[in-house]
């Protein structure tokens, strides 16, 4: 009973280490698809505004027209030239690759903690899994990319203030067919 408590306290921590790694990883692949799109967005417009005013200027002889289409180009040509310096899509991918990764972990510990719960495992068995989720996760952990803090302050955020991640017996009820759900379970037979 004491390996079985401790298995399943070990596990505990480290489906909630899933939960959070899973969370960060998902805001900073948010975080880098904002800039990403961002990026794209003020390129466009700005060449977009250039471009008028080089029109404008085949037609007019204005000094603070000219002035204006050549800073436009400049910050054109440095957005075009950071963006270039760091794909945000590629590394946005990874991190929602590493996210995904964690998610499937989190829901395997989820579900072998379900199986300890009702006595599935021998002893060896259970340290044999607990050796298994911590050199997967470790694993998944190198394989990872670094986040921002910003990522850990919106995943944070998601986890603690929205509670993303919980959901009451109502919501649960919700998703299920009828005969699952747990409003029912007075009026099943047992």
């Amino acid at each position: 009973m004491k390996i079985k408590n401790n298995v399943m306290d070990y596990l505990r921590k480290l489906y909630a280490s899933c939960v959070w790694t899973h969370k960060i990883q998902e805001k900073e692949s948010e975080r880098l698809r904002n800039i990403d799109s961002a990026l794209k967005i003020v390129n466009i417009f700005v060449l977009a505004l250039s471009s008028s005013g080089l029109f404008s200027i085949i037609f007019m002889d204005n000094f603070i027209l000219k002035l204006a289409t050549t800073i436009l180009s400049f910050i054109g040509l440095a957005t075009s030239l950071f963006s270039m310096g760091t794909d945000y899509k590629e590394r946005a991918n990874k991190h929602k690759d590493s996210a995904l990764d964690f998610l499937e972990l989190r829901n395997d510990i989820e579900a072998c903690l379900s199986d300890i719960d009702i006595d599935r495992f021998l002893e060896e068995e259970l340290l044999e899994k607990k050796d298994f989720f911590e050199t997967k996760y470790s694993d998944l952990c190198r394989k990872s990319s670094s986040a921002s803090k910003i990522a850990v302050k919106r995943a944070s955020k998601a986890l603690k203030v929205y509670k993303d991640n919980s959901y009451t017996e109502d919501e649960i009820d919700e998703f299920l067919p009828i005969h699952l759900r747990k409003a029912n379970e007075d009026r099943r037979v047992v």
